[in-house]
């Protein structure tokens, strides 16, 4: 595959080019993405947000050879960028998760300790 000429097809249009251009990089993309987040689940959300993200930007690359240096920089900016606000979000959610399976224990350990109702107010 001659990437200039896929790049230049892409720039015009082309989303089969474009296309091709993704397969021909889908496995340095997990490979990269995979040595920063290690989920699968969060490496493919990155990876699905790198591809829109290169398609929309693609009129902004210069240098046609350099496609996958910068495909793959949009992805580290991904990976870097929303793996702490899944963490977070993660987070949220377990801890909402553990609060709810355990209302009620924790409703007695609240109402049986003063002291901890005291620090609540």
């Amino acid at each position: 595959m001659d990437v200039t000429k896929e790049v230049k097809r892409a720039q015009k249009g082309s989303r089969q080019a474009f296309e091709r251009l993704i397969q021909a990089n889908k496995v340095v993309m997990y490979q990269v993405a995979k040595t920063i987040l290690k989920r699968d689940a969060d490496c493919e959300d990155a990876i699905q947000e790198a591809i829109i993200r290169s398609f929309e930007k693609i009129q902004t690359l210069r240098e046609a050879t350099y496609f996958k240096t910068w495909l793959l920089r949009i992805l580290i900016n991904e990976c870097n960028q929303n793996f702490p606000k899944m963490t977070l979000d993660r987070t949220i959610k377990v801890l909402t998760d553990v609060i709810e399976e355990n209302r009620t224990e924790l409703f007695h350990v609240i109402t049986v300790n003063p002291e901890i109702t005291m620090a609540c107010q």
